[in-house]
């Protein structure tokens, strides 16, 4: 068992997943950035972070009650609900072992609608516009 870091290695992950056409990649820009870019009082940072854009995607989809399944699911098996990289974990895991059937009160087609919704919220919200994006 490896038990250190092969930077050669994950370059060349990295390398083989930019290459293949068959996968879409996404990456969230908040961990590492500077939070400090002053910005006008009341707006968000100009680089938000995971954390305020996780809550702010839970108020907005607070009345979507399959959303909220999935919260009460998540927060069930000890992940965190307030961090947007979890949850999206949880769905793509769930959605994972509930092809054609309902895992957890949760039909596939609920879990796959949950997560392009998740993912929109991500890159489509007015407060996040140009800092998140998905294809």
């Amino acid at each position: 068992m490896e038990t250190s870091h092969n930077p050669v290695r994950h370059l060349q992950y990295l390398r083989q997943s930019l290459s293949q056409d068959s996968k879409p990649i996404g990456c969230f820009l908040s961990a590492g950035c500077p939070l400090s870019v002053e910005m006008e009082n009341g707006k968000w940072p100009l680089i938000p972070d995971v954390k305020n854009l996780s809550l702010y995607i839970n108020e907005e989809l607070s009345k979507n009650t399959s959303y909220q399944t999935l919260l009460s699911e998540l927060t069930k098996s000890g992940k965190n609900h307030e961090n947007v990289e979890d949850v999206l974990s949880f769905i793509r895991g769930l959605l994972e072992v509930a092809k054609g059937g309902t895992v957890r009160g949760l039909k596939e087609e609920v879990l796959i609608s949950l997560d392009e919704l998740v993912c929109e919220k991500v890159g489509n919200s007015s407060r996040f516009r140009g800092n998140c994006a998905r294809k």
